[in-house]
């Protein structure tokens, strides 16, 4: 039961239909969040074994790790994510969390150093994917988009259907009313 943490309570598998255009079909994306590497025993053991079952299901396209993919966003948590990250055979988009850029010292800057972004923009059978790294800022705060990731959101990258992938939704509700 361990291994299902990513596969059944994290993963989630979307499925978006639209059109009745000749080149359009249905497709499916896997969604990884709050996979915390490195906080507890059998953390990088879910997380390699959810990506091995994506690789294994030819229905699955591409994967969003959507934040807190680590603990603390220490430096070594960074490697060993990069290390796992390697065995996608499929494209996936990754953005920070709180856990990864806010909790350390160096982790926004080294984020941005080993995986090149906080953000992506990634255009599928005519829907375009945006994501982008947020999160609180202090512990248990509200919801934070950080100004550089603003900025990036504001150059030219919203065409046709558009859907956003963030760490934290942007809601103050904390629940259903």
């Amino acid at each position: 039961m361990k291994r299902i943490l990513l596969a059944i309570c994290v993963i989630a598998l979307s499925v978006l239909s639209y059109g009745q255009g000749i080149n359009q079909r249905a497709f499916t994306f896997a969604w990884l969040s709050d996979v915390h590497l490195n906080s507890f025993a059998y953390a990088e053991d879910d997380l390699r074994q959810s990506i091995e079952d994506i690789n294994a299901n030819p229905d699955v396209d591409f994967t969003i790790l959507s934040g807190d993919v680590t603990e603390f966003g220490d430096t070594k948590e960074f490697y060993l994510l990069q290390d796992i990250l390697k065995d996608f055979r499929k494209p996936y988009f990754l953005t920070p969390g709180n856990h990864d850029v806010n909790w350390s010292e160096n982790g926004c800057t080294m984020f941005d150093k080993i995986f090149q972004a906080s953000h992506f923009c990634y255009d599928w059978q005519g829907v375009r994917f945006i994501g982008c790294g947020a999160g609180p800022s202090l512990r248990m705060g509200p919801p934070h988009i950080p100004r550089e990731e603003i900025l990036w959101l504001h150059r030219p990258c919203y065409s046709g259907k558009a859907t956003h992938y963030l760490h934290q939704s942007l809601s103050s509700q904390s629940g259903p009313e």
